[in-house]
């Protein structure tokens, strides 16, 4: 029988299936079932971040005392089983905001719960590439799920939620077959002395990471303000684009016959390629140790994005479109993973700065889809996607800023040493 640790991978590819099935297919179902334009759909998208983050963070100052975190994950996608695939059936905007914040909120108990799984891990190294193998795993079913659930789509709105109800029961079933974390790990405690030299010791890597948290909780923010534009108002310019014929592959070379398809499927592609490299950034960081205590890595993918974002708002090319998503994935990798590590590095809080992750993943959800929303209905999509640069670059200057006095602390107040500002 597989390990436990590979059914939660796969409970994870089948969940976050089930989840990006739902995710594509809300904005069509809003523009064509519910009768609604870019407001609504960034208002639902929103709603049901705020619902997510307000629930993660809620839940953040209680889950840390369970002696089974796995319940929480139980109950959240019994809820979001229960919740989100009935859509299909709901004409009402008003109801419709309510049952999908209530169902995408209930996701704020499981992923928590899977993360605090793996943080019992006592071996680092092992801690590391499992965390890795994880995000891996169910960022290839958020790349997989939209390929599946655009064409449904086209062929019948209701088959993509009979999709999301089946997988997510299957995900569900598989997740009663693994243990307690203490069962199959053992108690992690954390090391008494934390002055240490050593940046390999398990108290001196945890304080620096404790030094690092607030930037890449910042980063995984904003990775998801500019994908929550991406995923809730960009749909609508695109299907603009594609009803315009405005859609070609570069310049003025055609779409090919392979690619052709309903805005729904041409579209998909593209958050498929956004989720593929969201796990080729979980690979590479999952492997590597360049990224470790190094803050210019997520500045660098941060700044990439944000220029992406006020390109694609200018073009009709599928290729520039592919390497705008391509960098927004990398963007919420690099971040996701950086802000996960840090955040289990201190086995005594890891649940509940796994909570907190998630949160801040919801608030950056929350502030994409309504910020960028309002805007394109205020100003236009080419204003709303342009404003992507200037909140970038103040985010920036923020996280460096944090960072360094967070770093005070940990070298002693000497943030000229050559191994801190090489870590900057």
């Amino acid at each position: 029988m597989m390990s436990p640790f590979v059914r939660l991978c796969l409970v994870g590819f089948l969940f976050d299936f089930a989840i990006m099935a739902a995710i594509t297919v809300m904005p069509f179902y809003v523009y064509n079932q519910l009768g609604g334009g870019a407001a609504m759909s960034g208002a639902f998208g929103g709603v049901q971040a705020a619902a997510y983050a307000l629930t993660c963070l809620v839940s953040s100052r209680f889950v840390q005392r369970s002696r089974y975190g796995l319940r929480w994950a139980y109950t959240g996608m019994i809820l979001f089983m229960a919740l989100v695939p009935a859509l299909a059936w709901n004409r009402s905007p008003w109801l419709c905001g309510a049952q999908g914040a209530a169902g995408f909120g209930s996701l704020a108990l499981v992923w928590p719960a899977f993360y605090s799984w793996l943080g019992a891990d006592p071996d680092p190294a092992r801690r590391q590439r499992r965390l890795g193998w994880f995000n891996i795993c169910w960022s290839a079913g958020f790349a997989v799920s939209p390929l599946v659930a655009g064409p449904l789509y086209d062929l019948d709105f209701r088959l993509a939620f009979l999709l999301v109800l089946g997988v997510s029961f299957a995900a569900l079933a598989l997740l009663w077959t693994i243990p307690r974390e203490e069962d199959y790990f053992g108690s992690r405690a954390m090391p008494d002395d934390d002055t240490s030299d050593d940046p390999n010791s398990d108290a001196r890597h945890a304080a620096l990471s404790e030094a690092y948290l607030v930037a890449a909780w910042m980063a995984i923010c904003l990775a998801n303000v500019l994908v929550g534009g991406l995923r809730n108002v960009y749909p609508k310019h695109f299907e603009t684009l594609f009803q315009s014929d405005g859609i070609r592959l570069i310049f003025d070379v055609p779409v090919p016959a392979l690619l052709q398809g309903g805005a729904a499927t041409e579209l998909s592609v593209m958050f498929s390629l956004l989720s593929c490299a969201t796990s080729a950034c979980f690979l590479l960081f999952g492997a590597t140790r360049f990224w470790k205590h190094r803050l210019w890595v997520l500045l660098g993918l941060e700044l990439a994005a944000a220029a992406g974002l006020s390109l694609l708002i200018r073009t009709g090319s599928l290729v520039v479109m592919a390497v705008t998503f391509v960098c927004c994935g990398a963007f919420v990798g690099g971040a996701f993973f950086s802000s996960v590590y840090y955040g289990i590095a201190d086995p005594r809080h890891k649940h509940r700065r796994s909570a907190i992750n998630e949160g801040v993943v919801g608030l950056g959800g929350l502030i994409g889809s309504f910020g960028f929303g309002a805007l394109a209905e205020w100003l236009g999509m080419t204003a709303a996607l342009d404003a992507a640069v200037p909140l970038t670059v103040c985010c920036m200057a923020v996280q460096i800023w944090i960072t360094r006095r967070a770093l005070k602390r940990v070298v002693g107040g000497d943030v000229t040493r050559p191994e801190v500002v090489k870590q900057l």
